[in-house]
C-alpha cells in the first residue's frame, strides 16, 4: 500500500509541477513597443493623457493597441523636454491679404524649437488645449505596463494670436 500511494503522490506532484511549469513559462507574446503619439487631452501635476496612437519600431502591434485611445503616462525629473511652436501670423495681417493673399504654408510660419520644461507644457496645453500634438517615447517596452514614466516628451502647438473683437 504504501508503494502504491508513494506512486500515486509522485504522479500527482508531477501533474501539479507541470501544471505550475507551463503557467509561468508558457510562451506569451511580447512586443516591443517605446512610443505614443496623439492630442493631449489632460496634463495633471506629472501625468500626461492623450489620445492618439501606439508606434513600435518593428512594426508589431497587437490588434487591441491599433486604433486611436486614450493613454496615459507620467513623466520625472529626468524625463527631457523637447517643443516645436509654429506661430500662426495676427488676424489683421490675414485681413489685410497682402504678401499672403489670406492663404499660408505651415512651413513658412515663424517657427520656435528647442528644449522645453513640464510647466512650459501645461502652458502650451493651457492656452491652446485643442492643438497640442504629443509624443512620448520610452526607455522600456510600454506593452501591458499602466502609467509609465516617459524617458522623452516632444510637444508640437500652434500658437494662435489673440481674437479680434467685433466692432459693434
Amino acid at each position: 500500500m504504501s508503494r502504491r500511494l508513494a506512486v500515486s503522490l509522485t504522479l500527482l506532484l508531477s501533474l501539479v509541477v507541470t501544471a505550475i511549469g507551463y503557467y509561468y513559462y508558457r510562451p506569451v507574446d511580447s512586443f516591443d513597443i517605446r512610443v505614443f503619439r496623439g492630442e493631449a487631452k489632460s496634463i495633471k501635476n506629472k501625468t500626461i493623457i492623450l489620445n492618439g496612437n501606439f508606434f513600435s519600431s518593428d512594426k508589431a502591434i497587437p490588434e487591441d493597441l491599433r486604433t486611436k485611445q486614450d493613454f496615459s503616462f507620467r513623466v520625472d525629473d529626468s524625463t527631457q523636454f523637447e517643443k516645436l511652436e509654429t506661430f500662426w501670423p495676427k488676424w489683421e495681417k490675414l485681413a489685410s491679404g497682402g504678401a499672403t493673399s489670406g492663404k499660408l504654408k505651415l512651413e513658412d510660419l515663424p517657427k520656435n524649437q528647442g528644449a522645453a520644461s513640464l510647466d512650459q507644457l501645461k502652458e502650451a496645453f493651457s492656452l491652446n488645449p485643442e492643438s497640442l500634438y504629443v509624443e512620448a517615447k520610452f526607455a522600456d517596452s510600454i506593452y501591458g505596463v499602466r502609467n509609465p514614466i516617459a524617458a522623452s516628451v516632444y510637444y508640437e502647438v500652434i500658437v494662435m494670436p489673440a481674437p479680434v473683437p467685433l466692432n459693434e
